[in-house]
């Protein structure tokens, strides 16, 4: 296989999983991925209207990642850090790609990014990944968060590291942005169209390796070397014995490979689980519907005969709320995008074919500590239990209407994975741990209030979709669906 650009024969947006091979491989057998040499699993989810032949080429961020290892002039993987941002990726469907190594490998997903304006208290404030597709928008509110992280991670243990950059973006206007919101940044430019010759160079048993295919299990390398042994001691005889001693020598350098590897795979597992705990707290119900209670007062519910109708939160459009708006009989389009460049928006302006009905997002200021929670916090069967019955009791109190539903798994496979690697080394875990689904329906601002109080029992609830409902100014019925970790 020959890539004729790495913009057009690539595929982007993957989830970063950092996982052992095995795992890899067990939890998503029959999907799209590829699992690299270093320890990470690449995992692609394929677009409704994707073409079949699209799901078997290769990775972008796989291809960047094997240049920075085959580069010699990154031997050292404490020096192999890149930061690229390009607008022409034919598969990021017209947004931006973003992708970030660190130390070799790429940031997984679900990493956070902390504001670092308060140096007292280091709120979580943006989740990221080294292989994501966003908006101009989302992109430049992260860029202050990437580049203060950059500057921290760089200097770490007193080094003075650079940061490989690769810009490619044809918008002058948004190129300026980038360069001086890097200030600072101990960085090394790199071109872009000499990244894409270098990789159009690559051997096919090089884009092989990077390339995304069905994610199948294979034979154990101990039955194959068994089965190699035995039919060489038959054909070769004595001959096969003659290199006992060389192969005893390979395989005492791959039993210390091995354990290498063990060793990475623990600091793994500890970064990881630091990611989850960083998502968990992120996406803490009390700290996002606190947030969004305090952002309602500021919204325009009413402006050139456009009419607020919902308020939707969703936990995979982090550091946002979607606004819904319905046309009255005399509002019009201008009168819509004046409402829209006012509103300050975080994403594009999406409208019905009638254009009656319109939808945008705007930023969600949430504060929460993403060090309040520990593993022996999280693996504490008996604080939360009572914390659920905190919960549960608040909620009969104030007469809220809710249901509660057993989950046998999260929707999310890779958290799933984690929770089960947490579990696998807490100490202090007696019952198992087991999720619930929470489901509480209102009326009125009153009801949001007190399931707020209710949510700010337990620190083991999280936020999946929050929906609110307007007539005029005043809400109407409210749905919150979140997750208890019980």
């Amino acid at each position: 296989m020959r890539i004729q650009s790495i913009f057009d024969d690539t595929v982007v947006g993957c989830e970063v999983l950092t996982t052992t091979r095995k795992d890899f491989v067990r939890h998503y057998k029959g999907d799209h991925g590829v699992y690299l040499p270093h320890g990470q699993g690449l995992l692609h989810q394929a677009k409704d209207n994707e073409h079949r032949t699209r799901k078997h080429q290769p990775s972008l961020i796989a291809l960047i990642l094997h240049w920075v290892k085959a580069s010699g002039a990154l031997d050292n993987v404490e020096d192999q850090n890149l930061f690229i941002v390009s607008d022409r990726i034919q598969d990021a469907d017209n947004q931006l790609w973003m992708g970030v190594i660190l130390s070799g490998f790429v940031v997984p997903t679900g990493s956070g990014l902390m504001n670092y304006a308060d140096d007292v208290n280091d709120d979580f404030n943006e989740i990221y990944a080294g292989d994501l597709c966003l908006s101009e928008a989302d992109f430049l509110t992260k860029l202050p968060l990437l580049t203060e992280h950059f500057k921290r991670y760089l200097t770490k243990h007193g080094k003075r590291k650079k940061l490989s950059v690769i810009l490619d973006i044809a918008d002058q206007s948004l190129l300026d942005k980038i360069e001086d919101g890097l200030h600072g940044v101990n960085v090394i430019t790199l071109d872009s169209d000499d990244l894409d010759l270098q990789i159009r160079d690559f051997s096919r048993k090089a884009i092989n390796a990077c390339t995304l295919k069905p994610i199948k299990g294979v034979v154990p390398v101990k039955t194959i070397t068994v089965g190699v042994i035995t039919a060489a001691s038959v054909y070769f005889g004595y001959g096969y014995y003659q290199d006992r001693q060389l192969a005893q020598q390979k395989a005492q350098e791959q039993a210390e490979r091995t354990q290498q590897s063990i060793k990475l795979k623990q600091l793994k597992d500890l970064q990881s689980e630091k990611a989850f705990y960083e998502r968990f707290a992120y996406l803490n119900a009390n700290s996002i519907l606190g947030a969004i209670l305090k952002k309602l007062p500021n919204l325009t519910y009413l402006k050139n005969g456009w009419q607020l109708s919902s308020v939707e939160f969703k936990e995979d459009s982090l550091g946002q709320i979607w606004l819904t708006y319905k046309r009255e009989n005399y509002g019009s389009v201008h009168g819509l995008l004046d409402l829209y460049k006012s509103s300050k928006a975080a994403s594009v302006l999406v409208t019905d074919q009638d254009s009656n009905q319109a939808k945008f997002s705007v930023a969600l200021d949430i504060v929460t500590n993403a060090q309040s929670m520990t593993r022996e916090l999280f693996t504490n069967d008996g604080l939360r239990l009572t914390d659920k019955n905190n919960l549960i009791d608040t909620m009969q109190q104030y007469g809220l209407g809710y249901q509660v539903q057993a989950l046998q798994t999260l929707k999310d496979e890779s958290l799933n994975t984690q929770i089960n690697n947490i579990v696998a080394h807490a100490r202090n875990l007696k019952a198992t741990l087991h999720f619930e689904q929470l489901k509480v329906v209102g009326k009125d601002s009153i009801g949001l209030m007190q399931l707020l109080d209710a949510l700010s029992k337990t620190e083991f609830t999280t936020i999946e979709l929050l929906t609110i409902q307007f007539d005029s100014k005043q809400m109407n019925n409210f749905q919150f669906t979140g997750v208890t970790y019980a």
